[in-house]
């Protein structure tokens, strides 16, 4: 008897609409870098099949970004506008001054651009981020947290507080940028105000501080009372509480200005060289 033909499953009528060919292979997707959460798409070697992931791809995009829980809860609603994966990240980075795409992008290691474009065209349309020209000497535009978006911050450090309780992974990239957001937290109570600059070869950071608040933003000024400048490395360990005094003696990190101004943020922070004492 003849065997009687049957459709591939891929020809099967579906009633919902099944995941792309590169969300459904993992393998194959990872092995050519095109998967989802890359942010890209590569055709496969047919043009009709490739025509067809694209398709797909499309559509399973436009699912994605307009999804919703559906259900009359604030914490859904919470997670409809921030719990697509990066979206806190984002957020997160932003909390210290506008960056440009670019900037994101390499902040983000791991995400694609099309994947970045998306999710910032997301928060642009909720209202939690807007684009403006960055602040001189800078050129070109960058992205920067609206009122709303800086609303987000709570609940920001609400999260790390809560992360605090998971073991750390080995192998997982540091960035001073994450390290300083935290520092606020840290800050007690200063015998008086300050303003302390600190310069890395990308970037710099303001801190001002009363006696009783720490507020830390990404950029320069020229108006301060200490300056330090450092690298990386140096400014992540003063971060996690170690002492200075090595890297002041390989050059790593220099201390200039009024030593006083230093002295009283590490003192109210318990950090560095007024930790070791």
């Amino acid at each position: 008897a003849r065997k009687r033909w049957v459709a591939p499953a891929s020809q099967h009528p579906q009633t919902t609409r099944r995941q792309p060919r590169s969300v459904r292979n993992r393998v194959g997707a990872e092995r050519s870098g095109s998967s989802r959460e890359n942010g890209g798409w590569h055709p496969p070697a047919g043009w009709w099949e490739g025509w067809v992931e694209w398709v797909e791809w499309l559509l399973y995009e436009f699912e994605v970004a307009n999804r919703s829980y559906e259900q009359a809860c604030s914490v859904a609603r919470a997670l409809d506008v921030l719990g697509d994966r990066w979206t806190l990240c984002v957020l997160r980075d932003l909390g210290l001054g506008p960056l440009r795409f670019g900037e994101l992008l390499e902040l983000e290691s791991g995400i694609g651009p099309n994947l970045l474009t998306q999710r910032l065209k997301q928060l642009r349309a909720r209202g939690l981020v807007y684009s403006e020209p960055l602040p001189y000497p800078a050129k070109g535009r960058g992205y920067a947290l609206t009122a709303l978006g800086h609303t987000v911050e709570p609940v920001l450090r609400a999260l790390a507080a809560w992360g605090d309780r998971m073991p750390a992974e080995e192998g997982h990239r540091a960035h001073p940028d994450w390290a300083m957001r935290r520092l606020p937290e840290r800050f007690q109570r200063a015998s008086h105000p300050g303003t302390a600059r600190i310069r890395l070869p990308a970037r710099a950071y303001v801190l001002e501080w009363t006696t009783a608040r720490l507020s830390v933003a990404r950029k320069d000024t020229d108006r301060f009372d200490v300056e330090v400048e450092g690298s990386q490395d140096a400014l992540l360990a003063w971060l996690e509480g170690q002492s200075t005094a090595p890297w002041q003696a390989r050059g790593r990190w220099r201390v200039q200005g009024d030593p006083a101004s230093w002295s009283t943020l590490e003192a109210a922070c318990g950090l560095g060289n007024a930790r070791s004492r």
